[in-house]
């Protein structure tokens, strides 16, 4: 998406402690969809893309992560 190669970097203070009982976050609309409906209105790809495009334009607060 951003046409770089980058380095994974991680922070031990950020990982999840091995004793949590959840295994991993998984994100999934799917329920709201059957009971309701409902369809996004911007794709995942799209959505990751203009979020990238969004932080691009303000590199004033772009310090607070490092990619």
């Amino acid at each position: 998406m951003s046409g770089q190669d980058a380095t994974v970097v991680t922070d031990a203070s950020r990982l999840r402690p091995a004793a949590s009982e959840v295994d991993r976050l998984l994100s999934d609309n799917s329920l709201a969809r059957d009971l309701t409906g409902w369809q996004p209105d911007v794709s995942l790809e799209d959505g990751l893309r203009a979020t990238w495009q969004w932080a691009a334009e303000r590199p004033a607060g772009s310090g607070a992560y490092a990619v």
